[in-house]
Formats: structure tokens, C-alpha cells, sequence
């Protein structure tokens, strides 16, 4: 995690994250998503890390995609153990919403 610390920075007060700061959400062959809250301003971020050199054609230096959240590490775990939102549920909300 030291590389982190030299990498990324809050994007709300731009302060270095700190290694105590970033901690692993999931971890799979094409990436790791990351939890991280910064110590200054408290504001929380995911973000993706994608593993270099797993895919053909995927340059060797990649981009980080992240958001802001307000999940806090123990959310964003519990939020991966969920089964996913089906179509028919947010037809349904979107209808219900209408009848209101």
C-alpha cells in the first residue's frame, strides 16, 4: 500500500492518502476495489485498481476509476454480498412511484 501514498490524493482537500487510510473491498484477477477514507476532510472514495498486464492489449500503466461515497468500509463490504437489483424491481418502483 506504500505506492498508494505516493499515488493518490483527496480529491476534495488534495491531501495524500496515508497506508492507514485504504483498505481492500474485493480483490479479483482483473482488479482490487479499494475503500478509502481520507484522515483530513473525512470524505470517503471506492475506487478500482486494475492489475497490470492481465489482458492482452491493456496498456501497461492503466487508469484508477473511483467515486465519492458516503459508505463507510464495513457498507461497502456488506453492499458486495447483496444480490444484484433485477429489472423487474426497479419497474416496480418506478410504477409505484407514478400511482403516488
Amino acid at each position: 500500500m506504500n505506492k498508494l501514498e505516493i499515488l493518490f490524493s483527496c480529491p476534495i482537500c488534495g491531501k495524500k492518502y496515508n497506508k492507514h487510510s485504504v483498505h481492500v473491498v474485493s480483490e479479483k484477477d482483473d482488479g482490487v476495489l479499494i475503500h478509502i477514507r481520507c484522515s483530513f476532510c473525512e470524505v470517503a472514495s471506492l475506487a478500482v485498481l486494475p492489475k497490470k498486464g492481465n489482458h492482452e492489449g491493456m496498456p501497461e500503466r492503466t487508469a484508477t476509476v473511483g467515486t465519492l461515497t458516503d459508505l463507510n468500509y464495513d457498507e461497502a463490504c456488506d453492499l458486495l454480498q447483496k444480490e444484484p437489483i433485477s429489472i423487474n424491481e426497479v419497474l416496480d418502483v418506478y410504477k409505484n412511484d407514478k400511482i403516488s
